[in-house]
């Protein structure tokens, strides 16, 4: 692979990244609009932050995704028993 062909593959793996990240950021911004946006903002706030402090709370080596659950769904037990 030549120089230019490199150069030209970095470009072209670049404008997908950021094409893709460009349609996040105009997903996001029309969530974000209207009447409801600043309410969708807030639960996202919300949502890292009760995240962010179950992180703290947890035992070292929990994984992120163990992190979630508990948080979302919290003991096993108490979701069983919330279902029976």
């Amino acid at each position: 692979m030549t120089d230019s062909n490199a150069n030209e593959f970095t470009q072209k793996k670049a404008r997908n990244t950021f094409g893709g990240l460009r349609a996040v950021l105009t997903a996001l911004g029309a969530r974000t609009t209207g009447p409801g946006g600043l309410y969708n903002v807030g639960n996202v706030i919300a949502l890292v932050g009760g995240i962010s402090i179950q992180w703290m709370a947890v035992e070292e080596g929990a994984s992120i995704g163990a992190i979630i659950v508990q948080y979302l769904f919290g003991s096993p037990e108490a979701s069983l028993l919330t279902l029976a």
